[in-house]
């Protein structure tokens, strides 16, 4: 191992400050969440909107946890037994990240690591995975279907919303995605089960705008605007279906081990459960469920659950070592919001990855799994970790 002392640009975006700056983002998200929330229905008096951050050591002691208990007040009443009572609308446990490096729970110094997700639109063999932070999407081009709010919309019906047979160019998309442009079935017939699905009448515009509505939010937006360079005013689902079909046929390296094709995630996978939580809400809203919600389905400590249970894997670090960059820098392939399976290219190290991630943490019996940046890697953006290649 090579310990030779080396200046870090601190003017531009670097790894050692990446795990702070997304823990600052935190409220950024949730009022992320509300806003969300708020397009699909969800109606609360802003003036009242108060986050109140408490610490708390009510577990156990100051020494086994330290997290802080955020309580999210929108204005809701109840009745108590003293007469009139504030009730909260949300609570949640989040560990708090001492400095800027590690979370102390259950007694023991947990260093959370990076973790290396996809780009926003993920070729695959047979299908392109859509990100969005709430309700992504998968197209699957071998059995013509889209996977989208947990329905199965058949491509054609989909595609019907955004392309022309008559338009050449939008023939020539149809057609690389598999679409019998001759047989597709009549606009009417696809809106009329679109509007089933999505609950609200059967008008082409108005179900595009839903469908954009339900894929992006504000953060999903600016990522998409960060990673392809997209202009506000053209961030919507034809320009991400034309950016898809734009990077299958000029095929762009997809590979697994190509740090273009990736981008660094913290707050997003630590934050998982209440995204999940809002998720479930709108997508109740969107089948008719009452919009009256008095509380998101999550709680208290949800969050520390969840670290404990899917992101502390191949990341407890006792932090005795704590400021050493091997600890503090790690990476890790795994993604935990996919399966255990990993490719088996991984095993390589891809030219992208030279002077920029340090291979010895490669082992053989995970190979790729478990990797470690170079201090002086850099980012593009720190809120979306895009790295600068």
């Amino acid at each position: 191992m090579n310990l030779i002392k080396k200046e870090i640009d601190r003017n531009k975006c670097n790894i050692l400050e990446f795990r702070e700056y997304q823990y600052g983002l935190i409220s950024e998200l949730i009022r992320t969440c509300f806003k969300y929330l708020e397009t699909h229905g969800f109606t609360y008096d802003k003036l009242k909107y108060k986050e109140e951050v408490i610490d708390d050591f009510a577990y156990c002691s100051k020494n086994h946890y330290s997290t802080m208990i955020l309580n999210i007040d929108v204005g809701f009443w109840k009745e108590g037994d003293k007469g009139i009572k504030e009730k909260k609308f949300l609570n949640l446990t989040i560990p708090k990240l001492i400095d800027g490096q590690f979370f102390r729970l259950n007694g023991t110094h947990y260093i959370p690591q990076f973790y290396i997700a996809d780009e926003p639109i993920t070729l695959k063999k047979n299908s392109i995975s859509l990100y969005s932070l709430f309700n992504p999407m998968t197209i699957y081009e071998g059995d013509g279907r889209v996977i989208f709010l947990g329905n199965n919309i058949p491509i054609d019906r989909f595609f019907n919303l955004y392309y022309d047979v008559n338009i050449p160019k939008d023939k020539e998309i149809l057609e690389y995605f598999g679409i019998d442009c001759k047989s597709i079935e009549p606009m009417a017939t696809s809106l009329q089960n679109l509007s089933n699905i999505f609950n609200i009448p059967p008008n082409k515009e108005e179900i595009k705008k839903k469908v954009d509505l339900l894929f992006f939010d504000d953060w999903t937006s600016e990522l998409y605007q960060e990673y392809y360079g997209i202009d506000n005013d053209k961030i919507n689902m034809k320009s991400i279906l034309d950016k898809s079909y734009d990077r299958s046929t000029n095929n762009i390296d997809g590979s697994f081990i190509d740090i273009r094709n990736k981008r660094l995630v913290f707050i997003e996978y630590l934050l998982a459960p209440l995204f999940k939580s809002v998720t479930a809400a709108v997508n109740r809203m969107v089948v008719g469920s009452p919009h009256d919600l008095k509380y998101l389905n999550i709680k208290l400590g949800d969050i520390v659950s969840y670290f404990f249970n899917e992101l502390k894997k191949a990341n407890r670090y006792d932090t005795v070592n704590g400021f050493s960059g091997i600890l503090n820098l790690k990476g890790n392939f795994r993604n935990p919001k996919g399966g255990d399976e990993l490719p088996p290219e991984v095993s390589n190290i891809h030219p992208t990855f030279k002077g920029k991630i340090c291979p010895i943490t490669v082992s053989n019996t995970a190979p790729g799994e478990s990797i470690t940046f170079i201090p002086e890697q850099n980012l593009t953006n720190l809120k979306f970790g895009i790295f600068d290649v």
